[in-house]
């Protein structure tokens, strides 16, 4: 790190910087002088003359309060004192660093990079530090491993390892150099040497290794919407075999928003056709394929290759349904439900599925996606078993250039036992009773016992696997659940614990409000407005048995209320 110290007199702060003059075959050749010559923006300026420290490593200690930029000068060592005119060589103008670099390391005539560099340490113990690593790579550079040693008897052994982003343990690294995988993150190498095993020292450092650009999207394995979501190592990303009709949307960026690359970034001449967008760049595979997206940083452009614009390939068929007979409430990425292949035809066969006698639908999609594909085009096909039972059901698809054909044959294979089912439910706040329907009372709306003011339960001998059922506020339709858009939903297979997200309707409260018109009651009839419903006290909507009624009930039409006894 930069060695700083602060004298209270002058209120000034110095900073040593060190120069690693990149040996004999670069800035060390000739026998030069060295000097920082140091400026800042108000037009102040000095140079230091450096000294030498070790080998190739020379330093100065300049005043960091007045100057915030230098320059590394090779000057003639014929002239006693720095002039312009005396230079051989320079660096661009250096900002000081604020990262931990201290030592500046030559790497071409007129160019280098910020390392870390570990002055000798005065003393009788042995040391090791490493000499002029940097501090920041890029992902897949390779390091050359250097290190300066002190207060060994002999020359000792170097033995290197590191430790890679995620990993807690170091592992050895083979001979002076170490190459970073294509992993963003912090990289931590270490030293040890060791001279006859008795006199051993060891150090550490961080090397924090990036990329310059990233790809945030949506569509490909792992891509979001993150500005750093998928770096580019070597500027370019590939994706192996990419689902036909997949869909991609994306921008190339610097890690940040500040920077970003889209559609008017395409290379359309390097491009594959089929690649389009109003913003971002967008496009759809016809087929399973390979995509691949380069970023020609120099140039500002994207390429972008696969196969898309075509007539998208069905290289995959799902049958969706009822959770009854799938297993699943038509979802299209249930893999269980995914179709095979064989002599011509798609296939998938279902065994041991528990079915009540009655009615189920389904259909077939392709590519997981109901817009690439779907069978029959709109509804849905109906199988229909006459008996309980478990049931082999075989789905077949064949499809054809002039109409495909869907076929569902069930088997039965067996009797289904009785069981007794506990039905859990917590329902929303303010629900004051809950009633359920199913395929077990007939789908007559039963009432079920509340447990607290959000959980209801009850009981029922139903035959294994079989049961559907919905839940409801009130004994009537309009109050059924629905799911929290307030759409329709499936019937429910058995679970042991159910949550409705809200109701259909909730019922308002049956109390006697504004007369309605005409209400009266003889041999068991209600003669009300037209519209007009019956319930009972407690809510049950007994409008169809109208004509066999004995009691009081409650006669409701749009808001208005009315009680009535029928004899």
């Amino acid at each position: 790190m930069l060695a700083a110290s602060f004298c209270a007199a002058g209120a000034w702060a110095s900073t040593t910087l060190y120069l690693n003059t990149g040996g004999p075959s670069l800035w060390g050749t000739a026998s030069p002088d060295f000097y920082v010559y140091a400026f800042n923006a108000k037009g102040d300026n000095t140079n230091y003359k450096m000294t030498l420290v070790e080998g190739d490593i020379y330093t100065a200690t300049i005043d960091e309060t007045t100057y915030s930029t230098v320059i590394f000068v090779r000057h003639d060592p014929l002239e006693t004192s720095f002039s312009w005119d005396k230079i051989w060589n320079q660096t661009s103008d250096l900002a000081l660093p604020t990262d931990g670099s201290n030592c500046y390391k030559i790497t071409s005539w007129n160019d280098g990079q910020w390392t870390t560099y570990t002055a000798p340490v005065v003393g009788e113990d042995p040391w090791v530090a490493f000499n002029g690593v940097a501090t920041e790579v890029k992902c897949g550079a390779t390091i050359g491993l250097d290190v300066t040693t002190g207060n060994f008897s002999g020359d000792p052994a170097i033995n290197y390892s590191v430790k890679v982003p995620g990993s807690d343990t170091f592992e050895a690294i083979e001979g002076a150099s170490y190459t970073v995988p294509n992993v963003v993150g912090v990289y931590t190498l270490k030293v040890i040497a060791s001279y006859l095993g008795s006199e051993t020292a060891e150090s550490t450092m961080d090397v924090t290794a990036k990329v310059d650009y990233y790809l945030a999207g949506s569509g490909l394995p792992n891509l979001s919407w993150d500005a750093n979501s998928l770096p580019l190592y070597d500027n370019s990303i590939l994706f192996n075999d990419v689902a036909a009709g997949t869909k991609v949307s994306f921008k190339v960026t610097n890690g940040t928003w500040v920077e970003n690359w889209g559609i008017a970034a395409l290379d359309a001449v390097c491009s594959s056709d089929g690649v389009s967008g109003t913003d971002n760049v967008e496009f759809t595979t016809s087929g399973v394929c390979d995509v691949k997206i380069t970023f020609d940083a120099k140039n500002g452009k994207i390429c972008v290759t696969g196969n898309f614009g075509g007539t998208i390939e069905i290289t995959s068929y799902t049958v969706v349904g009822e959770t009854a007979i799938m297993g699943s409430d038509y979802d299209t990425e249930d893999a269980a439900n995914e179709m095979t292949l064989a002599e011509g035809a798609w296939k998938l066969v279902k065994r041991d599925v528990a079915l009540a006698a009655g009615t189920y639908c389904y259909k077939v999609c392709g590519n997981h996606d109901y817009n690439l594909y779907q069978y029959p085009a709109k509804g849905d096909l109906a199988l229909t078993v006459e008996a309980d039972g478990y049931y082999t059901i075989t789905f077949t698809l064949k499809p054809d250039a002039v109409e495909d054909v869907l076929t569902a044959v069930a088997v039965k294979t067996g009797e289904l036992p009785a069981e007794n089912l506990t039905f859990s439910v917590t329902v929303p706040e303010g629900t004051s009773a809950c009633y359920i329907a199913g395929n077990f009372t007939e789908w007559q709306f039963v009432a079920m016992t509340k447990v607290d003011g959000t959980h209801y339960t009850a009981e029922f001998a139903v035959k294994s696997g079989t049961a559907q059922y919905k839940y409801a506020c009130a004994a009537d339709w309009n109050s059924v659940e629905v799911d929290a858009d307030g759409l329709e939903i499936s019937n429910r297979a058995y679970t042991a614990a159910d949550v409705v997200a809200r109701w259909k309707s909730t019922p308002t409260a049956l109390a006697a409000s504004e007369a309605l018109n005409a209400v009266y009651a003889r041999d068991g009839r209600i003669y009300a407005d037209e519209g007009a419903r019956i319930y009972t006290v407690t809510g049950l909507d007994v409008t169809r048995q109208n004509g066999s009624l004995n009691g009081v009930y409650v006669v409701k039409c749009g808001e208005r209320a009315q009680k009535i006894a029928v004899r």
